[in-house]
C-alpha cells in the first residue's frame, strides 16, 4: 500500500476512512489535505517501532522520535559482545536496524532504546557481562536515550521483580557506563506495566534512593509507564501516581508514556480501534501540552498478522498493509499539534487544539455522543480535490 501522506489512491483512502468511522465527522477532502506533509504532527508523539516501517509505506520525518526495544537474549553473545545480533542472517547489529538508528542520531532525532534485562534463560550472565553489553550499546549509539528494563513488575520478569536489590545493582552498573560513555544520554527507569500502584518500582527505588545506601547522584532522569485502558479518565490519575512516587524519592518529575494502547483483552472492530485510539491519544496529548508528559509512544507500529489488536500495520503475505487506525493516528497528531486542552462536563470529553497552520480542532465524545472531529475553519486551500 502507498504512503497515505503522498500517493494513496482516493478509493483506498475512502475505504480506510469508512472503516474508521470518519466519513461522518469530516469531509474526506479535508482529511486528505490534513494528512499532507505541510501539516506537522505533534512533536511529543510517535509509535513504538515506527522506525522499522519502510519509506515505501511511511515517509519518515527528520525530527521524528524513535523508540526501539532491544532484547538482551537475542542480541548478546559472550564470545562476540560487540556483534549485538545472534542471527547472522538478518545482517548488521540489532537485526539490521542499527545503522538506521545511527543515521537518526546523526540527524538529531530523539532516540529511545529500551534495554531489556537478562531473562530467565540468561542465569549465567554475570554483572561484568552486563556491563560489557551496555558499554557496547552506549558507545555504538552515543546520544540515544536509554530506558533500563521493561515491565519489571510482571511475573515474566520475576527474577528482577522478586529481587529489587539485584535490579538496583544492575541498573546502577548500566547507568554508570552510559553516563561515562554517552554523557548526553537520558537514563530512564523501566516502563511499568499497566497494573498495580507502583509497588515494584517503590521497592527498587528504596534500594537506589534511601539513606544510608543512597547513591550519591541517583542516575534517574525520568520515570516511564504504560497505559492500556478504555477509561480515559484513568490516564491523568496514572500520571499523578508516578508524580507522587517521584516526590517520595526526590526524583526529577519527568514522565514518559512509552506504551499507550487499548485494553489487552479486548477484541475490537476497526471503528472501535480508531475511536479508542483517538480518545486515548487526545487525552495524552493534552497532558503533554500541559507539561505532564515528555514523550508519548503508541503501541505498536506493526505486527505479523492483522489479529494483533494494538498494531497499526500488519503483514499480508509479503507486503505491509495499513490499518484504518494508522491513518487515524496521523490525523489526530496533526490536528492536535499544540495548545491542546482537555475538559470534561457530565461525562462528555472535549479536547481542543491547533494544527501547525493554526486551525482550531475539536475532538469530543461521551456516553451518548459518538466521537466527533471538527475543524472550526477550513481555508480555501483545503477545498476541492
Amino acid at each position: 500500500m502507498d504512503n497515505p501522506e503522498r500517493t494513496m489512491g482516493r478509493r483506498e483512502f475512502l475505504k480506510l476512512m469508512g472503516a474508521a468511522g470518519l466519513k461522518f465527522v469530516l469531509d474526506p477532502t479535508e482529511i486528505e489535505q490534513l494528512l499532507l506533509p505541510q501539516l506537522e504532527p505533534n512533536p511529543h508523539v510517535s509509535i513504538v517501532g515506527l522506525s522499522l516501517v519502510p519509506e515505501s509505506i511511511f515517509k519518515h520525518r527528520p525530527d521524528e522520535s524513535l523508540l526501539l526495544p532491544i532484547n538482551f537474549c537475542a542480541t548478546y553473545q559472550r564470545n562476540s559482545p560487540d556483534h549485538l545480533n545472534k542471527d547472522s542472517k538478518s545482517g548488521g547489529d540489532l537485526w539490521g536496524y542499527g545503522q538506521g538508528i545511527r543515521e537518526a542520531l546523526t540527524r538529531g532525532q530523539p532516540v529511545f532504546l529500551v534495554l531489556e534485562f537478562p531473562g530467565e534463560t540468561d542465569q549465567d550472565v554475570t554483572l561484568e557481562d552486563w556491563k560489557e553489553y551496555v558499554s557496547t550499546l552506549a558507545q555504538r549509539f552515543r546520544g540515544a536515550n536509554f530506558i533500563l528494563g521493561n515491565e519489571v513488575n510482571i511475573e515474566l520478569h520475576r527474577r528482577w521483580k522478586n529481587n529489587p536489590d539485584l535490579f538496583a545493582k544492575y541498573y546502577l552498573a548500566a547507568a554508570e557506563k552510559i553516563r561515562q560513555l554517552s554523557p548526553n544520554s537520558l537514563v530512564l527507569m523501566y516502563g511499568e506495566a499497566y497494573f498495580g500502584h507502583g509497588e515494584t518500582l517503590r521497592q527498587i527505588l528504596f534500594y537506589l534512593c534511601q539513606k544510608p545506601t543512597r547513591h550519591p547522584a541517583v542516575p534517574i532522569d525520568g520515570l516511564c509507564f504504560h497505559f492500556y485502558d478504555d477509561k480515559v479518565e484513568l490516564l491523568p490519575a496514572r500520571v499523578e501516581l508516578y508524580r507522587q512516587i517521584g516526590r517520595e524519592f526526590g526524583l526529577p518529575t519527568k514522565f514518559y508514556l512509552t506504551e499507550l494502547g487499548i485494553p489487552e483483552a479486548k477484541v475490537l472492530t476497526s471503528e472501535e480501534h480508531c475511536r479508542l485510539l483517538a480518545q486515548n491519544l487526545a487525552v495524552a496529548l493534552a497532558l503533554a501540552s500541559e507539561g505532564e508528559l515528555e514523550y508519548i509512544f503508541w503501541q505498536t507500529a506493526f505486527s505479523i498478522s492483522n489479529a494483533d489488536p494494538h498494531s497499526l500495520t500488519y503483514f499480508d503475505k509479503s507486503s505491509l498493509k495499513l490499518k484504518p487506525a494508522f491513518v487515524q493516528f496521523l490525523l489526530i497528531t496533526k490536528l492536535l499539534h499544540h495548545n491542546v486542552v482537555l475538559s470534561e462536563s457530565g461525562g462528555v470529553y472535549r479536547v481542543t487544539g491547533e494544527t501547525s497552520n493554526h486551525q482550531k480542532a475539536i475532538i469530543s465524545w461521551g456516553p451518548q455522543q459518538r466521537l466527533s472531529i471538527n475543524l472550526t475553519r477550513a481555508p480555501a486551500s483545503f477545498l476541492g480535490s
